[in-house]
């Protein structure tokens, strides 16, 4: 009888901490994407400068800054922001 009890409240709290957890995920999925963008394109940005300031005379610096604006753009974009 106990285990019977058990077993069914195991199932129910797994089953909502499932759907919660679907939810949550698709909530915040943009946001997850949206920052990894932004990690990438700075990312990115910092090892083209790198290799300009370690002489690497085939990169420039505009590329750097076209992927630091990227950056910038992807940031003012995002819809959870703080400041506007």
């Amino acid at each position: 009888m106990l285990a019977g009890i058990t077993g069914t409240y195991g199932y129910f709290g797994i089953t909502t901490v499932g759907r919660d957890g679907v939810t949550v995920g698709a909530r915040l999925a943009p946001m997850v994407d949206a920052a990894m963008e932004v990690k990438l394109t700075a990312a990115n940005a910092h090892l083209i400068f790198e290799e300009i300031m370690a002489g690497d005379n085939e990169q420039e610096i505009k590329e750097v800054w076209q992927l630091l604006d990227e950056t910038l753009l992807l940031l003012r974009c995002h819809p959870h922001r703080r400041h506007k």
